[in-house]
């Protein structure tokens, strides 16, 4: 019976970035492989696209819900985290939600404060996790949003939802701002010297249908790709430290791989592009693909073995 070697997927973010300290190795791979680089975007959209999900806008809230929760659904979900805005004469500029550091305690207080307002408004709020809020929505259509990345350290008064509900989403967020005001929870935080909940930040929406590319096994500890993997009805396993905890294994098919970030090009080269190559050369996969936002780098058993092709003429990639 004829076997199928498995094929690997490696999301790794940065991968190619322009001045990034390249081994003789990497290089090698440049060479021997198919390299398509990429217009400029956004690496969650590269990172979406690996589940052939293109849509404008991303369903964020849609993915990191089905994360949070465990379960992937095909409604409209949109994001309606808790932030901090920084104050001034004329302006409110968005600071990281992660300064916050809500327990689940606060949140919990904060969503029982807020949760009848969203009710008066047609909505269920929901907290699954302290810094991540949701609601349901009936269409995507009724809200266009920033992504709270594009909207980090910018004055918010530009970025706020349009669409054509956009005067009640205002309405919804000015309401809730006056409730957190005076909420308990942002009084004990701001006599602890605590950065206080003053506002909620709405993104994300869309939904998230079952993507059209199958994976057999999904490794990794992103949150966006956890949400990825349970909408393809895959539940994701820890990401191993070295690609030998991989290969090891009786893996088959196609296999998404997302390392932890790995600055250092010759831990990078001895974990996972090393032995990878080597069971490329031995026949034991069909093929490695090396992703990120800028490109694509595929690499057959074929190209592993072709040794005449010169490396230097991709050197400048």
């Amino acid at each position: 019976m004829r076997v199928v070697r498995p094929s690997f997927v490696l999301w790794m973010p940065g991968l190619f970035m322009v001045g990034r300290a390249r081994t003789s190795l990497f290089v090698r791979l440049m060479a021997r492989g198919t390299y398509v680089p990429r217009a400029c975007q956004p690496p969650e959209r590269a990172l979406f696209g690996l589940f052939a999900i293109h849509d404008d806008p991303l369903p964020f809230a849609a993915a990191t819900h089905a994360a949070d929760t465990g379960v992937a659904d095909e409604r409209v979900w949109l994001r309606v985290d808790p932030v901090h805005l920084a104050l001034g004469p004329q302006q409110a500029f968005l600071t990281d939600p992660a300064v916050l550091g809500l327990s689940c305690a606060e949140a919990d207080a904060l969503g029982g404060l807020l949760a009848p307002l969203f009710t008066d408004h047609g909505y269920v709020l929901e907290i699954p996790k302290p810094g991540r809020w949701y609601v349901c929505l009936e269409s995507e259509d009724t809200i266009r949003t920033t992504p709270l990345s594009s909207a980090l350290g910018c004055d918010v008064a530009s970025l706020l939802p349009s669409g054509p509900r956009r005067t009640a989403w205002h309405r919804l967020v000015t309401e809730a701002q006056m409730l957190l005001h005076v909420s308990e929870v942002n009084q004990v935080r701001e006599d602890q010297g605590l950065p206080v909940v003053n506002s909620l930040w709405l993104w994300g929406e869309g939904r998230l249908k079952q993507p059209s590319v199958s994976w057999s096994c999904i490794l990794a500890d992103d949150l966006l790709i956890e949400g990825l993997a349970r909408a393809s009805n895959c539940v994701p396993g820890p990401v191993p430290d070295h690609a030998a905890e991989v290969l090891a294994h009786d893996v088959r098919g196609r296999v998404l791989i997302a390392p932890r970030p790995i600055e250092d090009s010759e831990a990078l080269n001895s974990r996972w592009l090393a032995p990878l190559f080597a069971a490329l050369r031995a026949n034991r996969l069909s093929s490695v693909t090396l992703v990120d936002d800028l490109a694509t780098l595929e690499v057959d058993t074929r190209q592993a073995r072709r040794w005449w092709r010169f490396a230097g003429r991709y050197g400048s990639h």
